[in-house]
């Protein structure tokens, strides 16, 4: 997709936009939380966000977190929550 950050990143961050916590991201993406933490602190450290805040903006600004990417994301979260509410 690009040279500063993987498909993988891309798939964080756009759960952290859509407003997954880490426990939530880290269960999603099979890692511990303290391993997402890692993830995210260095793909900030890569692109030189200083927050997340800012690392929302440096993905924004890159056209990482397009619209179809956050719906998509957000249609996950409504479909596992049916899930979970039809068990």
């Amino acid at each position: 997709m690009n040279d500063i950050v993987s498909e993988y990143e891309i798939s964080i961050l756009a759960m952290m936009a859509a407003g997954y916590s880490d426990t939530a991201i880290a269960r999603r993406v099979s890692v511990s939380t303290r391993t997402l933490e890692r993830h995210v602190a260095r793909i900030m450290s890569r692109v030189g966000a200083k927050s997340r805040l800012g690392l929302g903006a440096i993905a924004a600004h890159h056209g990482w977190l397009d619209a179809a990417r956050l719906l998509a994301v957000m249609d996950a979260t409504r479909a596992s929550a049916a899930e979970e509410l039809a068990t």
